[in-house]
């Protein structure tokens, strides 16, 4: 069993029902989503420990979007409350040769106006096995490429990892001096050769 931990912006979708159009609906089903929350979601229904990091606000919204991940059993206890407003896209599906159409509307949003410091990326990565996001996480504002680009000193590695790269080393270490120590009694040994060959040399 593997530890996947996912960052992005946690998501509301919004969709007209079944073989209806956005233009033409007169309500929407609601679904939480969002590339990574998805991500976490498959691999905590294949069994593995998954921790989500993302913002939601502190309402009624946001507690129900926490909820919907204790349901999937993501462990959402890096998740930061702050904000507003939890992102938005409205998903207008495709049929035949019409295609999905997506209009988002997630500017402000908790996740784009988090603190970069209110994330505890250090607890989150501790044994990780596996870091997911996806190329529009840095991209979403300011503070979520500050966000992102904060985690450059954190150690992604699992103690396991570790210890077996330090005892790697220490074995790289130990080959190093063994054949520096024969190479230094290989490098005497030719050059007491070359001194006895001219030493016979200038002899005669």
């Amino acid at each position: 069993m593997a530890k996947i931990v996912t960052f992005g912006e946690y998501l509301m979708r919004l969709s007209p029902e079944y073989g209806r159009r956005l233009p033409d609906c007169e309500k929407l089903e609601m679904y939480y989503g969002g590339s990574e929350m998805n991500a976490a979601a498959l691999c905590a229904l294949c069994g593995d420990d998954t921790v989500y990091i993302s913002a939601v606000p502190e309402h009624e919204i946001g507690k129900a979007a926490v909820r919907r991940l204790r349901e999937l059993g993501i462990d959402d206890s890096y998740m930061v409350r702050s904000g507003n407003r939890i992102g938005i896209y409205f998903c207008d599906s495709g049929s035949s040769n019409r295609p999905t159409k997506v209009i988002y509307d997630r500017a402000g949003s908790s996740f784009a106006e988090a603190d970069p410091e209110s994330y505890d990326f250090e607890g989150a990565m501790k044994d990780a096995d596996w870091f997911h996001f996806s190329g529009i996480t840095p991209a979403v504002s300011e503070k979520a490429l500050e966000a992102f680009l904060s985690m450059n000193g954190v150690d992604f590695r699992s103690s396991e990892q570790m210890e077996a790269e330090k005892e790697a080393q220490r074995t790289e270490e130990t080959m190093y001096y063994l054949y520096s120590a024969e190479m230094d009694a290989v490098d005497k040994a030719m050059l007491e050769e070359a001194i006895s060959k001219a030493s016979s040399v200038n002899m005669e």
